[in-house]
């Protein structure tokens, strides 16, 4: 069995006694990101005072769990993954050549379960990527089941990002532009800056080894864009890494500049770490105001 598709391995500790500093300590050197979160869907908390050793991929005791704040939001992301799907049908109809919808659609939210039990905690509330995990892990599910019907990875991205577009564009235009000009914002420049420090601690990057790491970069002259940042980490693809995904992982990456151009702000983007560079290179500036709106 390869690194790509055989099941993570390691020790689970409890340290703290809180769900922030629990994590999953692969010993497969094949596979260093590998985490398991410690909550039953039923809301039973598991009582884990030692280590001891646990498949993350795959069918066992603990297949079923999920972290107590993705558990909080669940409801909230099935809404949003069931919104995609029916946007989505066209799609899959027409580029994808899959006739049975409604059995995709099952399989897809099959998938999501599962998905969501392999979600790596990095902070919660506290951290802004956690909003990346929960809006955009869904794909993955989506990616998957797609893969498994012969629909080749192009043509995935471009249904997953048409239909990313349409999702975004039902937002109430208002809503999107004002979003996009808080981000652009000093005050979450400052925010960046910030939680960008903290995410390149060691106390940060051993509590949340699945966390994305990351600067945020001033313009220099002759720059044309506002400001940008440098992933040194990307949260993404040690999650691909672990669970067998890297085949489908550009087609997260291929969401961003969909994403930011619904909020009013273009991405400019020339390498990722999915690609193999050593960082992905964002760079933020404000797009023209469309005259037609």
């Amino acid at each position: 069995m390869t690194a790509a598709n055989r099941p993570c391995s390691g020790q689970l500790y409890r340290s703290g006694g809180g769900y922030q500093n629990q994590r999953l300590i692969s010993t497969d050197p094949d596979q260093p990101y590998c985490f398991e979160p410690l909550l039953r869907l039923s809301g039973v908390a598991l009582d884990v005072e030692y280590a001891f050793t646990i498949p993350v991929i795959g069918k066992g005791p603990m297949a079923d769990i999920i972290h107590p704040f993705y558990a909080s939001h669940r409801a909230a992301m099935e809404a949003a993954m069931r919104h995609r799907l029916d946007l989505a049908a066209a799609m899959l109809r027409e580029r994808a050549q899959l006739s049975d919808l409604d059995g995709i659609r099952q399989e897809v939210m099959a998938e999501f379960d599962v998905v969501l039990t392999q979600l790596p905690y990095v902070g919660g509330a506290e951290n802004r990527m956690s909003d990346f995990f929960m809006r955009l892990m869904g794909f993955m599910a989506i990616s998957r089941v797609l893969r498994r019907h012969g629909v080749p990875p192009p043509v995935i991205g471009d249904i997953e990002r048409d239909t990313y577009k349409a999702q975004l564009l039902a937002v109430p235009e208002a809503e999107r532009l004002a979003a996009g000009q808080q981000f652009m914002s000093s005050a979450n420049r400052t925010l960046l800056r910030e939680q960008a420090a903290n995410s390149a601690t060691a106390s940060h990057r051993e509590a949340f080894p699945g966390d994305f790491v990351y600067d945020v970069v001033d313009p220099g002259p002759g720059d044309t864009f506002e400001f940008g940042i440098n992933y040194q980490a990307c949260g993404f693809c040690k999650f691909a890494a672990c669970h067998g995904d890297k085949e489908i992982l550009p087609n997260i990456c291929g969401l961003d500049v969909v994403a930011y151009a619904t909020r009013g702000i273009r991405l400019e983007r020339t390498q990722t770490l999915a690609g193999g560079a050593e960082h992905c290179d964002f760079r933020f500036s404000r797009l023209a105001p469309d005259p037609a709106s």
